[in-house]
């Protein structure tokens, strides 16, 4: 990255990296730095050196960004890597600084739009994919296997540590919403366990105009591919029955199915996990009637909209941009008919996804149970 030095090198054992400090008045300023609020990010997890880039970005660079991952660097990025152990010791007693809630969703099904949503009407801090819960995610993995680096104890260090930083706002903010990445919903019965007092919306779309959504864009093959393997392993993990054909025997809607699948179970485990404390929102409804779905996400997420925002809402220049790339004109129009050419155009592979759904139901309850299941 530019500007900002690898994760591998040596490090003091208790005194962060890229810090020089003579007394522990230093490491109180560390302290102090990191809980005056979110501008000194944690921006990425390594867990092999056990070590957290702390990086510095601006309120602009938070609200800009669809992605807290490397695009958000530049070659004018400040930043430091620090060894776990070091910042866990400096916050140690420090207690969240604001209600952290979250946006889980299935991927591709508007979970960057309600960010930027619920993020225009005020007084919240908005974070979209920060790269550490991915690395959580990828932990949580391997918890139990011979080869895991870490048992459930550190993850859930690890975990806390997070949602610790994650909870930092300005003084005007009054909730941070982190918008995950549609796979890492996986560890979200995880978080909602450590943090009781926090909330969240699951973001979902029915079968069909899910698999149309996934098999439209030229890069579906690849996105499905990329995260095949984990959704494979996953929908393994939820059924404990074995998939019908190895992955590399699927074709496109098979591959659409499968993610569908996957992420079903997923948002029933979470379902399970926290009852009660999960919204779940249909796309659809929420492009149909914006101004209803939006009073129903800010009163779960115990947040206030004003009347007028939520009242005007539906005529929001934010419909008309695409809202991982804001200088992509798109809209709800344009969505319906790039889902009806894609039906057309993908036919036969739709179909083939809505059977191996259905196949799935008939040979695992679970998955009949997910698939069946209206959430409140």
């Amino acid at each position: 990255m530019p500007g900002i030095p690898s994760a591998r090198g040596s490090f003091p054992d208790s005194i962060p990296a890229g810090i020089v400090v003579s007394t522990m008045n230093a490491m109180e300023r560390l302290r102090q730095d990191i809980m005056a609020g979110p501008d000194l990010f944690a921006h990425k997890l390594d867990p092999l050196a056990e070590t957290l880039l702390l990086v510095r970005l601006s309120r602009d660079a938070f609200r800009e960004a669809s992605f807290l991952d490397d695009r958000v660097i530049t070659a004018q990025t400040q930043g430091s890597w620090y060894k776990l152990a070091s910042i866990e010791a400096v916050l140690a007693g420090c207690a969240p600084a604001l209600p952290l809630h979250f946006i889980f969703h299935a991927g591709h099904v508007g979970s960057t739009l309600l960010s930027r949503l619920i993020e225009l009407a005020g007084e919240v801090l908005a974070l979209r994919e920060p790269s550490p819960l991915r690395s959580l995610a990828e932990i949580q993995d391997d918890i139990g296997a011979g080869h895991a680096l870490f048992d459930e104890a550190a993850l859930d260090r690890l975990s806390q540590l997070q949602l610790l930083l994650w909870s930092r706002g300005y003084p005007d903010t009054r909730a941070v919403v982190l918008k995950a990445t549609s796979a890492t919903a996986r560890i979200a019965p995880r978080l909602l366990m450590l943090a009781p007092q926090t909330r969240a919306i699951y973001l979902h779309l029915a079968a069909e105009p899910y698999l149309a959504t996934l098999l439209a864009g030229q890069n579906s093959p690849i996105d499905l591919r990329s995260m095949g393997k984990e959704r494979f392993q996953r929908l393994h993990r939820l059924t404990r029955i074995d998939a019908a054909q190895p992955l590399h025997a699927m074709s496109l809607g098979e591959l659409a199915a499968m993610t569908w699948c996957t992420e079903m179970l997923t948002r029933q485990a979470i379902r399970e996990a926290a009852p009660g404390r999960v919204l779940y929102l249909d796309f659809e409804a929420l492009l149909a009637e914006p101004g209803r779905e939006l009073a129903a996400a800010f009163a779960h997420l115990r947040l206030q909209a004003p009347t007028k925002y939520l009242e005007t809402i539906a005529q929001a220049p934010v419909w008309t941009r695409y809202a991982k790339a804001t200088d992509a004109p798109y809209s709800p129009q344009l969505r319906a008919e790039i889902l009806q050419d894609s039906r057309t155009r993908n036919r036969m592979e739709i179909r083939r996804g809505l059977e191996w759904i259905d196949s799935l139901a008939r040979r695992s309850q679970p998955a009949a149970t997910a698939f069946s299941v209206s959430p409140p």
